[in-house]
């Protein structure tokens, strides 16, 4: 048996908007094995001034929710960020010039005036020019990023915004879409879900969401509905050592509010700006109810992972990428070839089968050896090892490195604390309520746009949207809707009633 086949269980808990620098790259002192920060980072202004990395002053809520405002991350924000504006050829979207070089020149450029954008005058760079100290601003994320293993090598897999880097994860391609569509459910291409559902041995999966499953985007999942769960009942079946072979957990978006017991929630998806502290409290409760069953603790692998950078600085260049191959979907003509990585991102790896302090890379002379990096594909083509599930969705999957080689130890040995402790902070409920008045960050936006245009309250209407909608390969119907899952429409349905008057 191979150290990956000793895994039952894994669990990917993918949060919003961080780069790694933003997060972890004070983690460890830079050195050759660990590519984080030195104090060295920086980036110039239009002008000429000199801005540099920084570390948050932390303490407060103005300090936990660094940048704000949030920064631009479009992918014609992003191409700024990567190359500066003096090797983009002009007129959005700003494609680099043959031959531009990737020195992530453009922060400050893009956060203070994006190519004239007036929106944005008067933001202060040193907001995006800042980063946070792991071990005091996102305590339990450093914890098992110590404990455990960090990965300095992760980067996202386009320089492009949410919805297409949530695509690669579950597709292993963002079907040519550079940036969140407004056209909700018109994404067919196939999933990870498919390849465990269509495998020999029939692997079980499932989704966790808080509020919204931004998954069901995806139009094969609609027939997949009874696999979608509540965060509560993915904390009741880690405890109760009854999780599937594969969780994938959505944090919360949107503050939630609770009439009994009285409560605001407030997004723990680490989006900037929303508080770093409450997405560090989720890894706390995630971990702590996964080490709670500690038999089932030392079958499972707990993967941290960011869709992509949000905007924030980081100082390691995106290599090139194998494209993912021919565009599935309703994009036929994207004007971007998805040849090259996103920004880096943080990605913690905790399981019993991995030695303390480990810091994870693709290979021994990475990146000297020009070995492919980890991005998001990395974890289909683990599972698709791990349990047989054929052949790969797309070349990029084909080409991803797997977490195999984090697993340096023969036996579970490294079971960990059976706690971590997050950070503690809070907001008093004057700061909720203002926040709840705020103006919806673009992901948020297409969120609600996707709960605006899903009719379905019911198992009658998710039929109907079936029948309607999802082109079948036979006449199956959906298994029935859960409690779950209707918990969620009806959330969602108030989301997209309620709120639309508070948040434009």
């Amino acid at each position: 048996m191979t150290r990956l086949q000793s895994i039952e269980h894994f669990v990917v808990l993918m949060l919003e908007n961080r780069s790694f620098d933003n997060l972890l790259g004070g983690l460890y002192p830079k050195s050759k094995d660990f590519d984080g920060v030195d104090g060295s980072e920086s980036n110039k202004d239009r002008s000429g001034n000199v801005w540099p990395l920084t570390e948050t002053p932390g303490g407060d809520a103005a300090g936990l929710s660094v940048p704000n405002p949030d920064p631009g991350e479009l992918w014609q924000d992003i191409n700024v960020q990567i190359f500066g504006s003096g090797q983009l050829q002009g007129g959005e979207p700003y494609p680099p010039r043959a031959g531009a070089v990737a020195d992530m020149s453009g922060f400050v450029d893009s956060y203070t005036d994006p190519n004239g954008r007036p929106s944005r005058a008067g933001y202060d760079p040193r907001q995006i020019m800042s980063r946070y100290k792991p071990d005091r601003d996102v305590p339990a994320l450093a914890a098992l990023a110590r404990q455990f293993a960090v990965c300095d090598s992760w980067f996202a897999s386009a320089p492009n915004q949410t919805w297409p880097n949530r695509f690669f994860v579950h597709t292993g391609t963002a079907a040519g879409y550079e940036n969140n569509s407004p056209r909700a459910l018109l994404f067919n291409m196939p999933t990870v879900f498919d390849s465990f559902d269509t495998a020999p041995s029939k692997p079980s999966w499932a989704i966790y969401y808080h509020d919204l499953a931004q998954p069901l985007t995806l139009m094969e999942l609609i027939r997949k509905i009874h696999n979608l769960h509540t965060f509560k009942t993915f904390l009741r079946q880690a405890r109760e050592g009854t999780l599937p072979n594969y969780s994938f957990i959505e944090p919360r978006y949107y503050s939630d509010v609770r009439l009994w017991p009285p409560q605001i929630n407030l997004p723990n998806d680490m989006h900037p700006p929303h508080i770093v502290s409450f997405g560090d409290q989720l890894v706390a409760t995630i971990y702590n109810a996964l080490r709670a069953n500690v038999e089932t603790w030392k079958k499972t692998m707990f993967v941290i992972i960011f869709d992509e950078h949000g905007g924030c600085y980081d100082h390691a260049p995106p290599p090139s990428a194998p494209p993912p191959g021919p565009v599935h979907g309703d994009n036929p003509q994207p004007r971007f070839g998805f040849d090259r990585y996103g920004v880096r991102v943080p990605a913690v790896i905790a399981s019993p089968y991995i030695k303390r302090n480990t810091i994870l890379r693709p290979s021994d002379n990475y990146p000297d050896d020009g070995a492919a990096p980890f991005d998001h594909t990395s974890v289909i083509n683990t599972l698709r090892q791990r349990f047989e599930l054929g052949h790969p969705l797309t070349a990029r999957v084909a080409a991803a490195p797997t977490l195999e080689r984090v697993l340096n130890l023969d036996a579970p040995e490294n079971l960990g604390p059976e706690t971590i402790t997050a950070s503690d902070f809070k907001v008093g409920l004057l700061y909720k309520l203002n926040s709840m008045r705020e103006k919806w960050n673009d992901f948020q936006a297409s969120l609600h746009d996707m709960a605006r245009k899903m009719p379905a309250t019911n198992n009658k209407h998710v039929q109907e949207f079936v029948n309607r909608h999802v082109t079948q390969t036979g006449p199956q119907q959906p298994d029935g809707v859960n409690s779950d899952f209707g918990a969620m429409w009806r959330r969602g349905r108030y989301l997209a009633m309620k709120t639309v008057g508070l948040k434009r």
